[in-house]
């Protein structure tokens, strides 16, 4: 039988281990899995090497943490939010949207759209509108008769989340709207 432990190695962050392990080696381990984290932060000055880093798909790692992470999805050509584990994936992913940006698109279409806190008025609207609130990493609705302004706003919930994330919009948004 496979018992499972975690090695704490911050304070949101931990690394998948099975118990006996031998902890130096994890820890070596685990260095090399963050040796790409330097190049999310600084800027990229070769072309061919942002585009392969942008051209990757998501990937979470083998960790189990919960970090809400942005990508550069390269079918929509924007940058969405996934949650990455905390330890390995690759290069395709970012501290922010606009960070993201930065890499991954050209000047002209570095627009954050899903990262800007939303801001609201009212109105007579009785349809509910929809925000992604980046530090939950989904998209909630306004009450009713308050409407957004600004780039973060959507019409519906299933829009919200396939502009700004990797989530399964239809069955995430079908549970987002019981509550």
């Amino acid at each position: 039988m496979l018992l499972s432990s975690c090695i704490l190695i911050a304070s949101v962050l931990c690394a998948a281990g099975d118990i006996g392990r031998n902890l130096a080696s994890s820890r070596r381990q685990m260095a090399n899995d963050f040796s790409h984290a330097e190049q999310n932060t600084t800027k990229l000055d070769n072309s061919k090497k942002a585009s392969r880093q942008c051209e990757k798909r998501p990937d979470p790692g083998l960790c189990r943490a919960y970090q809400p992470t942005w990508y550069h999805d390269r079918k929509h050509k924007a940058c969405k939010m996934f949650i990455y584990g905390g330890c390995g994936g690759n290069a395709n992913q970012f501290p922010s949207e606009h960070k993201c940006q930065q890499a991954c698109l050209p000047k002209e279409r570095q627009q954050p759209i899903c990262s800007p806190k939303p801001t609201q008025g009212r109105c007579n609207i009785s349809q509910h509108s929809w925000y992604f609130e980046s530090s939950m990493a989904t998209c909630t609705r306004y009450s009713s008769g308050l409407c957004p302004s600004g780039a973060n706003k959507f019409q519906s919930c299933q829009k919200c989340l396939k502009t700004c994330t990797n989530l399964k919009a239809k069955e995430t948004c079908r549970i987002l709207m019981e509550y």
